[in-house]
């Protein structure tokens, strides 16, 4: 199954880099640690266990294929446990997750987000009993049960991804082609848009019947807490950093983050801007360190000349 070999995949390659030391102190980290960890769409679950976020339940479920023993001690018994986690997280995608698509779209967020309310109600009938809504001071979709298009990732502020119904989409498609694109060069182009090789609506709504199977069942693999992750971690569930069971932001627990997370908006924008703050205050402190430095070496050699 993908969800677990790509998860496994992941992990090992976090742990050969921590492993052959490219994370220790050269890359900001401590030891042989990372600095700081981020994950998008499924690989959030990786990043969350590499943090030490996401731990093994104290009896965890055997039923899964065990990892293989020649990986890293120290990930061996998290990793076993979030790979069995994948692959119920796959086997619930299969069986219960809708029939959907996933559509890139080549257009502002903002742009977008406002076509995809222009369209809810005529592409689909509204939920009885739900609705759904958009913030945008997040660019986020705050998504109910209601199968209409919904932004499912938000990679940069033109590139982003739609999630929906088949025919939903096809009819969004055909309304952004009246659209003007997104290129200044030329204002006259459609919007770009592109069909996924996709058979389900990731991070929609539609995976509403998946996430509530994944939430009842994910204790069977880790523990119900969401620990305090070891190492800083940007979730692009929230779009920022996140805690332990005491971050309500993630949902407290680790099955109703893992719930949130597979049907809402992957929010890969917000984290690629945090770490491009951060990126900027190291390299602004690097500057001012050397700086400093200079300053003493000129203080010094005035001071021996004389």
């Amino acid at each position: 199954m993908t969800q677990p070999a790509v998860t496994l995949l992941q992990m090992a390659l976090a742990a050969f880099l921590q492993e052959v030391g490219a994370c220790g102190s050269g890359g900001g980290g401590s030891g042989n640690n990372p600095a700081l960890i981020a994950g998008h769409s499924l690989g959030e679950l990786a990043a969350m266990a590499v943090a030490g976020a996401l731990q093994p339940a104290a009896a965890v479920d055997d039923s899964y294929p065990e990892a293989p023993s020649s990986l890293p001690s120290a990930l061996t018994g998290r990793l076993a446990a979030v790979v069995r986690l994948a692959a119920a997280r796959g086997d619930a995608t299969d069986n219960l997750a809708r029939e959907g698509a996933m559509m890139a779209v080549v257009q502002p967020v903002e742009d977008l987000l406002a076509a995809l309310r222009a369209h809810e109600t005529k592409t689909w009938a509204p939920h009885p009993t739900t609705t759904t809504t958009t913030n945008n001071n997040n660019n986020s979709t705050q998504h109910a049960h209601a199968p209409v298009p919904t932004l499912a990732v938000c990679n940069s502020p033109t590139y982003n991804v739609v999630a929906g119904p088949v025919s939903a989409l096809e009819r969004l498609a055909a309304a952004l082609d009246d659209q003007p694109g997104a290129d200044a060069d030329a204002p006259k182009a459609k919007v770009r848009h592109t069909l996924l090789r996709v058979r389900r609506a990731f991070h929609s709504p539609m995976m509403r019947e998946a996430a509530e199977e994944l939430r009842a069942s994910a204790n069977r693999f880790v523990d119900p807490a969401l620990a305090e992750p070891a190492v800083p971690t940007l979730s692009s569930l929230v779009g920022g950093f996140v805690g332990g069971s005491s971050d309500t932001k993630a949902g407290g627990s680790s099955s109703a983050f893992l719930h949130n997370h597979m049907m809402n908006t992957v929010q890969w924008k917000r984290v690629c801007d945090a770490l491009l703050g951060l990126v900027g205050a190291v390299v602004d402190d690097d500057d001012n360190s050397r700086s400093s430095s200079s300053s003493s070496s000129s203080s010094s050699s005035s001071s021996s000349s004389s």
